[in-house]
């Protein structure tokens, strides 16, 4: 039986300790303890019923809008993406090649999307491998038309 995000913060430690196993889970052995140990205090900062409330305004979001919103987007879409949720719902680092529900979602809406995977890296690839990232955006940037 799958709870929801609403009864998964119904215990009085339940906010703190779910965020942080799900930071905890975005990132690799490889990442940097200084950035990993930052990154899951940040959830602590936020007063819980604004924390609660993001994650919560977050997932409806994603599963009631962002198909739909796709459509009416115009400019060039580049994916970035490092990780996956397998079917237990543990993230796992991609692979070259590899597709996810939401790499199909985003290419059903969206068919031009130029579609980046860099591997062994976790959830943010922005602080593991942030050169790579850089350039993957330096490059998609210069294939935008002036203007």
């Amino acid at each position: 039986m799958e709870i929801t995000l609403t009864e998964a913060f119904a215990g009085r430690d339940s906010y703190t300790n779910l965020t942080c196993r799900w930071f905890e889970d975005m990132f690799t052995l490889n990442s940097d303890p200084v950035a990993v140990a930052a990154v899951i205090k940040r959830p602590e900062r936020l007063p819980r019923e604004i924390g609660e409330k993001v994650l919560i305004d977050l997932v409806h979001y994603d599963v009631g809008r962002l198909a739909t919103a796709l459509v009416d987007l115009l400019a060039p879409v580049m994916a970035i993406q490092t990780t996956y949720s397998n079917k237990k719902r543990e993230r796992r680092s991609m692979s070259k090649g590899q597709m996810t529900p939401y790499l199909h979602m985003l290419t059903a809406q969206i068919p031009s999307t130029r579609i980046e995977i860099i591997v062994d890296t976790g959830h943010f690839p922005q602080i593991d491998k942030p050169t790579q990232t850089n350039m993957l955006l330096d490059s998609f940037i210069a294939t935008l038309p002036a203007g």
